[in-house]
């Protein structure tokens, strides 16, 4: 009796330090992963700003060389001569692939995704999808790509069409979805 009393006593002890150290494991584990999503999360707040910052630099850039072109256009041969430059730096192609490149840091998938998805799409319908994204206004959208808003707004809904999307469907919340598998 003396026996079994001490070996189930060294079973039970066996037991609740296994139990404990285990405990104690995944405790460290947990705390491991939630440093994790932290950490996550902070990178892609960072991001974020990162992306919101370029994209109203360029914004703000556009809407100044607009103003500087619409000031210059009745001054003369130089002044045309310097139009044109402003014109070829308004629709400069580094600086879209730069913000492709910072947008899909953020929102990686997001273009190949909306590609697949509708092959009917432009790449000037996926540069405003990128920017509806953001939830930048029709007035940010419309500096950005030099477009008059209410340009903005019939591009809108030709993009809707051109995604075969019902009237009911709305299609601000299907370009924010949070992830591109909700989209398929």
């Amino acid at each position: 009796a003396y026996g079994f009393g001490l070996g189930t006593f060294l079973l039970l002890g066996g037991l609740w330090w296994s139990f404990r150290n285990r405990r104690k494991r995944l405790e460290a584990e947990r705390r491991a992963e939630l440093a994790e999503k932290e950490q996550l999360a902070a990178e892609l707040e960072s991001r974020n700003r990162e992306l919101t910052t370029f994209t109203l630099q360029l914004a703000k850039r556009n809407e100044l060389l607009q103003t500087l072109q619409t000031e210059i256009s009745g001054i003369g041969d130089k002044a045309r001569s310097l139009g044109s430059m402003i014109r070829q730096n308004l629709n400069d192609e580094q600086d879209w692939e730069q913000f492709r490149q910072h947008f899909e840091k953020v929102h990686p998938e997001f273009w190949k995704t909306m590609q697949e998805r509708f092959p009917s799409l432009t790449v000037n319908d996926l540069r405003m999808l990128c920017l509806i994204r953001l939830n930048l206004s029709n007035k940010e959208i419309a500096a950005i790509l030099h477009f008059e808003p209410a340009s903005i707004i019939s591009a809108r809904y030709r993009i809707k069409k051109k995604m075969g999307l019902s009237e009911e469907e709305d299609f601000n919340k299907i370009v924010r979805l949070s992830t591109p598998e909700e989209l398929v």
